[in-house]
């Protein structure tokens, strides 16, 4: 980021995701302290109400303690998103620079955030990844991943279970279902959620229609004026970054799926790439609280547990990276 930025007194607006890595995180956040300049993350869903009451009574302990998270989304890309500049399903770039593009750290980076920031014990914190473990997978020509599943224990005591995928035949845009104590909230779309008490009380649903991003540009404008504390500040994105991290150690390099289980068809004329049944196995998965590899999916591996108590740059275990 150019120092000039700051040394003019501006503060940042970045949207999402905020870093590569978490070196880069804790840099920003560093800077962040020495000039007094702020940064807000543009995450438009964490803005939302519907996100926002939820988030606020879970921590309230209305529900009692959150006890596992589990999220799904499928969707669907041509091939021509992934040739559409050249950073796109990269790793890295020809010059070094970390990217990690892909379902985790781009186009559904919404879906991991909604649900660390659910599972967060505190009013303005996402959950705290202690163990990672992640499966990524490509099926296009890229180096990066377009298929993810990943487990994440939480230092609260709260376990994630993360599904995605950009190569579906038909698509579910977002299901993320809050295991509580006392209820199971299930938060679908983006904007509706219904909340099944274990009592005898009568099951809430919710639903918003505002657009997310109308609310977010209204509540940074409005602290960024006021000098209030944005509603989502770079440190509280850093157990977000932590995790992307955490799955790019924990898989090593995607691993390609085979032939058999892809399928090359056209949408609105252009070419596109899908994974044979990929709804049904997700939906597995995502029911069942496992990893691709868990259900015996025939082109799964699993990856290997990422420990992040005290993880500070990446690539942490997974000196391949490097070269």
């Amino acid at each position: 980021m150019p120092g000039n930025v700051w040394s003019r007194g501006f503060e940042v607006f970045l949207e999402k995701p905020p870093v590569p890595t978490i070196q880069q995180m804790d840099d920003l956040i560093e800077l962040e302290e020495q000039t007094g300049r702020r940064v807000a993350v543009l995450f438009q869903y964490l803005y939302s109400g519907i996100v926002q009451t939820l988030k606020r009574r879970i921590v309230s302990g209305e529900f009692g303690q959150v006890r596992r998270v589990r999220s799904l989304a499928a969707w669907q890309r041509p091939d021509a998103y992934f040739r559409r500049n050249h950073w796109c399903g990269t790793v890295r770039t020809s010059c070094g620079e970390w990217v990690l593009d892909g379902t985790l750290n781009n186009p559904q980076a919404h879906v991991l955030s909604n649900s660390l920031y659910l599972a967060g014990s505190q009013a303005d914190q996402m959950a705290y990844p202690l163990v990672v473990e992640a499966e990524l997978y490509r099926v296009h020509e890229i180096e990066s991943e377009d298929t993810s599943s990943m487990r994440i224990v939480c230092e609260n005591g709260c376990v994630l279970i993360h599904n995605t995928t950009l190569c579906s035949a038909s698509e579910v845009r977002s299901e993320t279902v809050v295991e509580c104590e006392r209820a199971t909230i299930t938060y679908r779309n983006f904007n509706q959620a219904q909340i099944v008490f274990k009592d005898s009380r009568q099951a809430e649903f919710l639903e918003e229609s505002e657009d997310p991003r109308m609310e977010m540009l209204r509540d940074v404008a409005f602290c960024f004026e006021t000098g209030r504390p944005y509603k989502v500040p770079l440190s509280l994105c850093r157990p977000f970054t932590l995790c992307v991290n955490g799955a790019f150690d924990s898989s090593g390099e995607p691993a390609d799926i085979d032939p058999a289980h892809v399928v090359k068809s056209r949408h609105n004329g252009l070419p596109i790439t899908l994974i044979k049944d990929i709804v049904p196995i997700m939906q597995r998965a995502h029911s069942s609280c496992q990893l691709l590899s868990e259900i015996q999916v025939p082109w799964a591996r699993r990856g290997r547990p990422i420990v992040m108590k005290e993880y500070s740059s990446f690539p942490g275990q997974r000196v391949s990276w490097e070269s």
